[in-house]
């Protein structure tokens, strides 16, 4: 008995002991936490490290996408991280993750094509900006000018009731077009006559409608597979052949294609102006009212009620207004003065290159404000245009200095760190408006559109100043009020030549080595023309 109650106490301490060699070597175990605990879940991942990176360390270095030094370009690199994850994410798991559940498509679609490409062309932008200078302010303005006279003339050829071309594409698609609309041409046809691309075609697949009319052109499949070849043998390097060729459907389509289409949408742009420029305010006026009708009107009551004001006012109390107001004026003139100077003592000589680089957006600025009439669509304005040519009689006397501050401005307001920080806010609030990274929302409606250009309208409306809005937009001027400064991007087959003409020229401008030179070109046409006139030649002779 005694025995039996003696034998639970002589075990306890060997409990106790065991009991404190548990929690000792509990105590250990954290030191092979970190595996085990990735091995589980990548749920506190940052979004690029699980999309991108599924299968490298957390704690390892990823490759820069722009390559420098600095917190500024380290924040730009996870931005960029953070979008191409975004976009693979939106765009290729929502129809790539119902065939398998294996996501390790975005993971190397990010090694073999868009880091191999983007990263080059970004760090040379990065290293070298004066090419970027060049397209902004010379190539970009050339292009928009030649879309707008384009359009416009379009438009006063279909208003003028004149016999009108057949589309000059021969696809079987135009074809069946043809076929289903006859002798009928819209806008669209009118606009790809005068301004045949190769880079542009009708497309079947991107027929929708717009305003009433059918809408097919878009950015040629043909045009963005060549590019996306060209891009992979340029970057990427030899491929075996099944790789090449699902490297070259995978950026042409899904990436180029994607973006393309977006591009060429006309809300594509509102909603770019409205996050560029803000929302309009609330006690803005209507969009019937966005006329120079009403800026007259307002004008007149500001006039009627200052000529009210003066009438109680004695002469000293005039003199006093009217001198402070000269003071005023001289003294932001004098500032305007002082800064124009400062910034032309900082800037640098670019060379002949920029020579009158000041003239394409001079032009464009014509264009945009009608002084011409906009191609016949509206009547000249005669002191609208005395005052313009007073303006660019200004601007040319003043070439030698805008030719080193308009480069120099460029260099040191857009193209900075915190420019490319904002771009990329802008396009992920463009494409994923929701926040969410899941796939990309639907396009809006007819009605969502039409409320998208009427707030567009009415914040470029609020603004433009009213000595402008008076003298270039309004009805009895000449103009057809501050709504046409949209008209140009309405119609989505004239913006797909708009997007082809930039996305040429850009690619020509980051990456000179896919541009054809013009000598190039005219010896290889000429030693063609020579073999062909040979080949006639012995035709004849036989």
């Amino acid at each position: 008995m005694s025995n039996h109650l003696q034998r639970p106490s002589t075990n306890r301490p060997t409990q106790r002991s065991s009991t404190v060699t548990t929690t000792t070597t509990t105590t250990t175990l954290p030191a092979i936490a970190p595996s085990l605990i990735r091995s589980k879940s990548t749920i506190h991942l940052p979004l690029y490290r699980r999309i991108l990176y599924p299968h490298d360390d957390p704690s390892s270095i990823i490759p820069k996408i722009v390559i420098g030094e600095g917190d500024e370009i380290d924040l730009i690199n996870e931005r960029l991280h953070h979008l191409i994850a975004l976009a693979l994410r939106g765009y290729v798991l929502s129809w790539y993750s119902r065939f398998t559940p294996n996501r390790a498509l975005p993971s190397s679609i990010n090694k073999s094509i868009i880091h191999p490409i983007l990263s080059p062309i970004l760090t040379s932008i990065y290293d070298n900006p004066d090419q970027l200078i060049y397209f902004i302010l010379v190539d970009l303005p050339v292009i928009i000018n030649i879309h707008l006279r384009t359009y416009y003339h379009c438009i006063f050829t279909l208003k003028s009731g004149s016999p009108l071309p057949l589309p000059l594409s021969s696809s079987s698609s135009s074809s069946s077009w043809r076929e289903k609309n006859g002798d009928h041409c819209n806008l669209e046809d009118i606009y790809h006559n005068h301004l045949p691309l190769l880079s542009v075609s009708y497309n079947i697949e991107q027929v929708g409608y717009e305003n009433g009319c059918e809408c097919g052109y878009g950015l040629s499949p043909i045009y963005l597979s060549a590019l996306s070849t060209c891009l992979l043998s340029n970057y990427v390097g030899n491929q075996p052949d099944v790789e090449r060729l699902m490297s070259r459907e995978i950026l042409s389509k899904s990436i180029l294609g994607s973006i393309g289409r977006k591009l060429i949408q006309n809300w594509f742009w509102y909603s770019i102006i409205l996050k560029l420029l803000g929302e309009p305010n609330s006690h803005s006026t209507s969009s019937s009212s966005i006329t120079a009708t009403s800026t007259s009107t307002s004008s007149s009551n500001q006039l009627y009620t200052k000529e009210g004001d003066d009438k109680y006012q004695s002469i000293d109390q005039l003199i006093m207004k009217w001198s402070t107001r000269l003071i005023s004026i001289f003294v932001k003139i004098w500032g305007g003065i002082i800064s124009l100077i400062a910034i032309y003592s900082a800037s640098k000589d670019y060379g002949p290159k920029y020579g009158r680089c000041y003239e394409p957006i001079l032009l464009l600025t014509k264009e945009i404000l009608g002084v011409d009439g906009r191609n016949g669509l509206y009547r000249r304005n005669w002191p609208a245009r005395m005052i313009w040519g007073m303006t660019e009689m200004i601007v040319s006397l003043s070439g030698g200095v805008l030719d080193r501050i308009l480069p120099h401005l460029i260099h040191t307001v857009l193209l900075t760190p915190e420019t490319s920080l904002k771009l990329i806010d802008l396009v992920e609030k463009i494409l994923f408006p929701d926040g969410y990274p899941g796939p990309s929302p639907p396009d809006p409606t007819r009605t969502e559109v039409v409320d998208l250009k009427i707030r567009a309208e009415k914040r470029i409306d609020e603004i433009i100043p009213s000595f402008i809005k008076y003298m270039y937009f309004s009805e009895d001027g000449g103009g057809g009020g501050t709504k046409l400064v949209l008209d140009a991007i309405v119609d989505k087959g004239c913006n797909s030549h708009l997007v082809a003409m930039i996305l040429t020229s850009l690619v020509g401008t980051v990456i000179p080595d896919l541009v054809v030179e013009q000598t190039d070109y005219i010896e290889t046409n000429t030693t063609v023309d020579t073999k062909v006139e040979d080949d006639f030649i012995d035709l004849g002779e036989t």
